[in-house]
């Protein structure tokens, strides 16, 4: 696993981060941790599929 690999894992999961720590706090919208996750599922799933994450 190079650094692109790695760089995405860590962008994704400060996302997931951010929305945990702000969950149900207003903003325009409200944070919501579900759909954090969700979204992160569906960048993850095509990369690992298209061979993103092998070595």
């Amino acid at each position: 696993m190079g650094w692109p690999q790695i760089t995405i894992i860590v962008l994704i999961a400060l996302s997931v981060g951010i929305n945990l720590a702000m969950h149900g706090k207003p903003r325009t919208g409200t944070h919501n941790v579900g759909y954090s996750i969700l979204g992160s599922a569906i960048w993850l799933v095509p990369l690992y599929y298209g061979g993103f994450f092998t070595a």
